[in-house]
């Protein structure tokens, strides 16, 4: 991929439309319908952070909608943070008609929704299968290990000084990259009812 994001200055992005179909996909094949997304919406808390949720947001729906989910779209505003993963999943798990899937804006955000689901005695992924996004070293750990979206931060980071040291050379034109992020399948997604 050769997109660029701006034309002043050099980017390095991840795919986040790519990595959030990725995880509807693998949802939807497992028979899931009801899938949510906790996702941070602007006036959420920090801003910084609005450009690649927002991405993730637009991957979620249209991935929903290709999948024929349209209808059952559904976005929890929230914080990028276990506090408040676990803040927001409170009302979401106690519905009557509580989705099957949840797709996590990060890893963070479903540790905390896991938290909640245990306490509530929902079993993962038995009851509600769980995604998150970030692939962090946390989430490979027991006893349930994390589905989640890996961005291949080294990939990143060797473009990233690629991109210097090619400036420090005296390169002027801006430069972009993006990335393909990979799902890593674990413990915590399984089919509806499983």
């Amino acid at each position: 991929h050769t997109r660029r994001y701006c034309d002043d200055y050099d980017t390095i992005v991840s795919d986040d439309d790519f990595g959030a179909e990725a995880v509807v996909t693998h949802l939807a094949e497992l028979g899931h319908k009801k899938i949510t997304h906790f996702g941070h919406i602007s006036g959420s808390g920090d801003e910084s952070l609005q450009f690649v949720s927002t991405r993730r947001i637009r991957g979620y729906e249209a991935a929903m909608a290709k999948w024929g989910l349209a209808e059952n779209c559904r976005v929890v505003s929230c914080e990028y943070s276990v506090a408040a993963g676990y803040q927001a999943a409170q009302s979401v798990l106690e519905a009557k008609d509580r989705p099957t899937a949840i797709f996590a804006g990060t890893d963070d955000v479903a540790f905390g929704i896991m938290q909640r689901a245990f306490e509530l005695g929902i079993r993962i992924p038995e009851d509600l299968s769980i995604v998150g996004y970030d692939n962090t070293k946390m989430s490979a750990f027991g006893p349930i290990s994390l589905t989640t979206v890996d961005q291949d931060p080294v990939a990143i980071g060797n473009k990233a000084a690629e991109f210097l040291i090619s400036r420090l050379d005296g390169r002027r034109e801006a430069q972009g990259a993006v990335f393909s992020p990979t799902l890593i399948v674990r413990d915590t997604c399984g089919p509806v009812g499983g």
